[in-house]
């Protein structure tokens, strides 16, 4: 396009802003920097004067900590080394406030208030504070520091101990910068100020915004130097006002600082008063105004049409104009042009690829509209279904995608149904069986996930769904084979010899067949999620949608992956010959409380009353039990309420029996028959393959014990296991 531009429209706008704007600029110029001056000024005044009572606040509350030190430190406990007297008098005397660390010269933990008397760890988590303790004999409020047994960030307030001029002890009162955090907001400063506490290092102690984000990080060293209040960025990136002061007894760092936006607003509503002056002068320019106006909107209008032409995907002439700034508008315009309809041959391309991608994976994949209409069905849909993909276009899932029970023959719920009212994955419950066009049965397993762009509305549901056929025939394997083994253990006749070799050949075939299966029924997930792992790595141009495509693949691969492996573990649990011993439970349940980060404290509250007996079982079956029961107690609770364990046991007869009480949804009088068979699923809101309680019954049955539940709907349930006394 040949360029006919002549004037900037910079110019015109000139011409038009100096019109009406010099004369106004002189007056409002001066009296801005004269406000601003003295706005300026008098907040710096406020932030000098209340960081001055922040570091006061602070040191009065160092020196109680100190006090309260000096205080426990005149104990006749202590000087008698009397460690559980003292224990129980720092205990009582702090009130749950903080903690007391007695610790002797070499750094080894006498007395930790935060945990039972004797469970405190053997050295103290603070070396730092101990050598300088030891090096100048004088009160040290130390850095933060990881505590080993609080398990996370803390800071010690210490006192010297001394006996014949040598330190002989290391008192400390441990507190968390949460304490720090409550000073800060009980100063009462307005919602924009800010006030933060660091220590020597320049560590993060307290914020008064934002704590738990910006806590144990280090501070820029242009917001820890002392000096007079200035101009900077804080840690939020918010232009401010900052000041800093050091605290007299710690040595830690304190800043306040306030939003300069309180002075430009203050200058804003200035500005309107001050702007009414000049509606008069405005009022003689515009007629200036509109002529030069007039220049700017009709190159703007030729722009405008050309703009919603290309909206709407017309073609539009590109004539000149006398701005140059519309001229090169007009000319990306026609550049944006070319690129849409180089990135629409893109997109087809890449559609086209995602539908290659679909076609060539194992399992059956069908895609819908929102309103549940099929737009496309797999090679493997195809085949389980008896639909084509071009014949099913358009056509309701539930016409294609014929769901029933297979013990009851009721109609399954529409996936898409279930997607669009939940709003999030979904799965098929069990014994689910699709019925193909030419009336051919097939057990399937699947699920369904909305469509959507990152925070955008649903616009489609993506099914998957697998031949479960292999899985089922390996179930009806299983049991048929246990019938045969009943049956050969009924008619076998000769020694107790023959009995058992051929018992024994019987297993190890079963045995053998089970890892077979196992095998055949994994290679085929690795595959799906090598190679869409590979997609995800290596395709940059990968649209969000197909992205999102890949990802549902591997997080089905890995559903049926855990499927697999708890159907290997019901196996070994049902063919393994392992021994009976004796098995202390109290160390085992604390093994497995340590193990997994679910029952953590900071998760779950998970208690043991009491000791526990020691049964004749098998270590790994009662590992593998014991995890299955605890696990469900802490899943399967409603949302938002935090899991409530409780384990005990108690004694009947020759046997024990151990209780695991929770206080999750409940079961209801009619599954409870039910819940210890396999894939047995009550709740398709949680995870899980339905095999973890048959795995635990056929454990227990294994060791001559049995297993129950008393449980009712919305009360929680109290699973108890009954096992035999182990010989003395």
């Amino acid at each position: 396009m040949k360029d006919s531009a002549s004037f900037r429209t910079s110019t015109f706008l000139s011409l038009l802003g100096l019109a009406i704007t010099v004369p106004l600029l002189l007056l409002l110029g001066a009296l801005l920097v004269h406000s601003a001056s003295s706005q300026r000024a008098q907040l710096e005044d406020r932030v000098s004067r209340r960081l001055e009572a922040l570091v006061n606040d602070i040191d009065r509350e160092l020196d109680r900590d100190l006090t309260i030190l000096h205080t426990l430190a005149t104990s006749q406990a202590l000087t008698k080394a009397d460690w559980p007297a003292f224990y129980d008098q720092a205990k009582a005397g702090l009130q749950g406030r903080a903690y007391v660390v007695l610790v002797d010269s070499n750094g080894r933990q006498l007395v930790n208030t935060y945990v039972p008397f004797g469970q405190q760890p053997a050295v103290t988590g603070d070396p730092e504070t101990l050598r300088a303790m030891v090096e100048t004999r004088k009160p040290v409020v130390s850095n933060l520091f990881s505590s080993l047994v609080v398990k996370k960030p803390v800071f010690n307030v210490s006192i010297p101990i001394l006996v014949d001029g040598q330190v002989r002890y290391v008192m400390s009162l441990g507190l968390l910068p949460d304490d720090l955090v409550a000073l800060l907001t009980a100063q009462e400063l307005e919602p924009q100020w800010v006030t933060l506490i660091w220590d020597a290092k320049g560590v993060i102690l307290a914020r008064s915004r934002n704590h738990e984000r910006h806590v144990g990080t280090p501070l820029p060293e242009h917001l820890r130097e002392q000096r007079a209040v200035v101009r900077t960025t804080n840690l939020d990136g918010t232009d401010v006002l900052h000041a800093t002061a050091r605290s007299r007894v710690s040595g830690w760092g304190v800043g306040v600082n306030v939003p300069y936006s309180l002075i430009s607003e203050q200058m804003r509503n200035s500005l309107v008063l001050w702007g009414a002056a000049a509606v008069f002068a405005i009022a003689i320019a515009l007629s200036l105004g509109m002529f030069f106006g007039r220049q700017i909107t009709t190159s703007l209008s030729v722009a405008a049409r050309a703009a919603a032409a290309f909206g709407r995907g017309e073609p539009f002439p590109l004539a000149g104009s006398r701005l140059k700034e519309t001229h090169a508008f007009l000319v990306t315009l026609a550049d944006a042009r070319q690129a849409r309809e180089k990135l629409s041959e893109e997109l087809k391309q890449s559609r086209d690829w995602l539908q290659t991608t679909l076609a060539s994976i194992g399992d059956g994949v069908i895609i819908t509209d929102a309103q549940g209409r099929v737009s496309f069905l797999n090679a493997e849909a195809e085949r389980l279904t008896g639909w084509k993909s071009a014949e099913a276009q358009g056509k309701d899932l539930p016409a294609v995608f014929r769901i029933v029970n297979e013990e009851t023959r009721h109609s399954g719920e529409n996936p898409v149904e279930k997607v669009l009212r939940l709003g999030r994955v979904v799965g098929l419950a069990n014994h689910t069986v699709l019925i193909a066009k030419d009336g051919t049965e097939t057990p399937i397993d699947d699920s369904a996930a909305p469509i959507r762009e990152p925070g955008g509305p649903l616009f489609g549901v993506v099914l998957v769904f697998r031949d479960f056929t292999e899985q089922k025939k390996a179930q009806i394997t299983l049991k048929e084979a246990q019938e045969e083994l009943t049956r050969v253990n009924a008619s076998l006749e000769g020694t107790v010899k023959d009995r058992t070799e051929k018992l024994r050949e019987m297993i190890d075939e079963l045995q053998h067949v089970s890892y077979s299966i196992t095998h055949d029924m994994r290679a085929p997930l690795r595959a799906m999620t090598s190679f869409s792992q590979m997609l995800l790595e290596s395709a940059d141009t990968l649209s969000a949608e197909n992205r999102d495509y890949c990802q549902r693949i591997l997080t089905g691969a890995a559903r049926m992956d855990r499927l697999i492996q708890d159907a290997l573990s019901y196996s070994r649990a049902v063919l393994q010959d392992l021994p009976l011993e004796p098995v202390d439970l109290s160390k085992l349940v604390r093994g497995v409380l340590d193990t997994y980060p679910n029952f953590h404290p900071e998760k779950s509250d998970v208690r043991v009353e009491g000791k526990l007996p020691t049964v004749l079982g098998n270590e790994a079956l009662l590992t593998q039990c014991f995890s299955n029961l605890l696990g469900n107690a802490v899943k399967f609770v409603a949302p938002g309420v935090r899991p409530n364990v409780r384990i005990f046991s108690e004694t009947v007869g020759d046997e024990f029996k151990i209780w695991v009480e929770d206080n999750g949804i409940g079961i209801p009088k009619h599954a409870q028959n039910r819940l210890f068979g396999m894939f047995q699923k009550l709740d398709n809101q949680y995870e899980g393959t339905g095999i973890g309680l048959a795995i635990v019954r056929k454990v227990v049955e294994r060791m001559g014990g049995q297993v129950g539940v008393e449980s009712e709907p919305g009360k929680g349930s109290r699973f108890w296991v009954s096992l035999r006394r182990a010989p003395e």
